[in-house]
Parts: structure tokens; C-alpha cells; sequence
């Protein structure tokens, strides 16, 4: 039975809470099921139930995005930049604690080299200590929003140089509008297909 599309908009806040939470947590099931089936010399059985568990819940996730009338994961990749070879120091700004460390790990997994901040301010700070090669980064965040982290990325010297990727669970065409004026250079849509991670960063500069 297919669920009936409901704008986010018209939905209570309580409900629209528990709907964020849920896509939360079935994205950090779907996260760890991928990690599974990209782990290397493990058995068969392992391979078959992440697969299994994989599939599940992405169907999960498509069951809750169409109730909210929402579009399926997008992202818009810029492809003009150039590849970069070997690991990438990707900085993760997401004030949701456990879907930021989940991202890491399959990062780290993954050969890159993740750090993460849990609000603007401290995104910034990483960010200058040690400037990424990547930035994902939430734009609902304490401190500073994602859109005032993209603006004061780019005011930095070495910010041409970043790639900027903002993060979000639903863009709206003003989203999406603002995200450009602000300097990112693309966006993907929350809970991260992780399949599809990395040709979204394939072009980092």
C-alpha cells in the first residue's frame, strides 16, 4: 500500500521531529550495511545479510520520503574540477553527532582521512587549522548555519582551493539558489546514499 505524499510544510512539528529521527536512524542502518558490503575478506554470509539489510531499508527510507512528498536523494556535482588522487582530508560539519561519526567511519573505511565538527564555529576552526580538501557540511547548525561557514570559507585565502558540499534533507529551489550565492559547489541530500559518495567526491580539487 503505497503512503499518501504529504508536504512537509503540513505536517505538526512533533510529527515532522519524529520523521527527521527516523530517516536518521534508518540512514545510519543503511550506512552500516554499506560499510558491510564493501568490507574486503569477509564471509559470504556477512556479504549476503548486508545486502539484504541494505535493501530493506532503503525501501524504508523511500516508503518515508514518499509520505512526505519528498524527491529521492539528489546531488548536484560540479565536473569541471579535476580528480585528486589518494586520500582526502574530508572535514564533516553536522551538529546530528551519530550521523556525522557514521560518515566518518565509512570515510576513514573508505581510505580517507575524516574530521569531524559538531557546529559552525568549530567547522571553522578546523578548517584553518588544517584546510580539507572536502567540506560536507549540514546547513542547519548552531553557532554558524552552513550558509555563513560557506561565506567564510571562501573570504579565506586557501578557500578557492576547498570543495564545498552542502548537506540538507530536503532543497527547495530558493535552497538551492542560496547554496550557490553562498560558494558551494554542490549538495547532497540527507540520509547520504553512500553508494553514490564517492563520485561526489571524486571531483574534489
Amino acid at each position: 500500500m503505497n503512503a499518501t505524499p504529504t508536504a512537509s510544510s503540513e505536517l505538526p512539528p512533533e510529527t515532522r521531529r519524529f520523521v527527521h529521527d527516523l530517516r536518521n536512524c534508518l540512514a545510519s542502518m543503511r550506512a552500516g550495511a554499506s560499510m558491510l558490503r564493501r568490507s574486503a575478506n569477509q564471509p559470504a554470509i556477512v556479504e549476503k545479510v548486508a545486502d539484504g539489510m541494505y535493501e530493506q531499508v532503503q525501501e524504508m527510507l523511500d516508503l518515508v520520503d514518499e509520505f512526505i512528498g519528498r524527491p529521492k536523494a539528489e546531488q548536484n556535482v560540479a565536473a569541471e574540477a579535476p580528480a585528486k588522487t589518494g586520500p582526502l582530508r574530508i572535514l564533516i560539519a553536522d551538529d546530528n553527532t551519530d550521523a556525522a561519526n557514521t560518515l566518518a567511519t565509512y570515510l576513514r573505511l573508505s581510505g580517507h582521512r575524516p574530521v569531524v565538527a559538531f557546529d559552525g564555529g568549530q567547522a571553522l576552526q578546523l578548517a584553518a587549522s588544517e584546510p580539507p580538501d572536502v567540506m560536507l557540511v549540514d546547513l542547519t547548525m548552531p553557532t554558524l548555519n552552513g550558509f555563513d561557514v560557506a561565506r567564510n570559507i571562501r573570504a579565506q585565502p586557501w578557500g578557492s582551493a576547498v570543495r564545498l558540499i552542502a548537506v540538507s534533507g530536503w532543497f527547495s529551489p530558493e535552497v538551492i539558489d542560496r547554496i550557490s550565492h553562498a560558494g558551494f559547489d554542490a549538495h547532497v541530500t540527507k540520509p547520504i546514499d553512500m553508494d553514490a559518495l564517492p563520485g561526489v567526491l571524486q571531483s574534489a580539487r
